[in-house]
């Protein structure tokens, strides 16, 4: 889950734009494209 996650550094390690994530984690962005989606689930398999 992004929302227990310190945002900018998710940011850093997927490549991804802080604002992108923050939106994504914040519900406003409810349509992200499967690249960014890519990115956030290697992240997340990375560091559970």
């Amino acid at each position: 889950m992004l929302s227990d996650r310190n945002l900018a550094k998710v940011a850093v390690q997927t490549g991804l734009h802080e604002n992108t994530i923050r939106a994504i984690a914040s519900g406003k962005n409810t349509n992200p494209t499967l690249a960014t989606l890519d990115k956030l689930i290697e992240y997340l398999r990375q560091k559970d």
